[in-house]
């Protein structure tokens, strides 16, 4: 009975890992795309975003950032719903794209060895603004069930952004 659960063991390992899964999740804005990228740029604005759902708190202890930096690498301890710890994630910044309103960055984690993001904010009409989260995520066996957090992850995070979206 043990060498079974061994060789079961050396077969899930020898498992190919599973491909990168894709999502794209937009929305329209009610504020200008100028408006919307400036405000992009503010780290403090991604644990706004993200709350309660996820929780992020510098791993140096210091503040956020007032403005991304392109090149540099941010940790976080990263929460479920603000209080159960899920792992390190870091995000580098890859680009800021001013004259397209882009921001790429790439990220990984605990749990997620690729989360590859870009942001991008185009006009539309009115004054409005067609925002939208493009994410690449790949995290083993884990990455459908990741990919589907994520698909709920950023509909949350475009919900809050309509809000803040009124007051700019």
């Amino acid at each position: 009975m043990l060498n079974n659960f061994k060789s079961l063991n050396i077969y899930i390992f020898l498992l190919p890992p599973f491909f990168n899964m894709k999502l794209k999740i937009s929305s329209i804005l009610n504020s200008t795309p100028e408006k919307i990228f400036s405000e992009l740029q503010k780290p403090s604005l991604l644990r706004e975003v993200a709350s309660p759902i996820l929780g992020l708190k510098p791993v140096d202890r210091q503040q956020f950032p007032k403005k991304w930096e392109i090149g540099k690498v941010y940790t976080f301890n990263l929460y479920l719903l603000m209080c159960l710890y899920i792992g390190k994630h870091s995000i580098s910044i890859k680009k800021i794209d001013h004259t397209k309103n882009q921001m790429i960055s790439n990220e990984s984690g605990f749990l997620t060895k690729t989360w590859n993001h870009t942001i991008s904010v185009d006009k539309h009409a009115n004054l409005k603004s067609y925002y939208s989260d493009e994410v690449e995520i790949q995290a083993g066996i884990l990455t459908i069930f990741i990919w589907l957090f994520a698909n709920l992850f950023y509909r949350h995070r475009q919900k809050k952004w309509k809000k803040i979206a009124e007051q700019l």
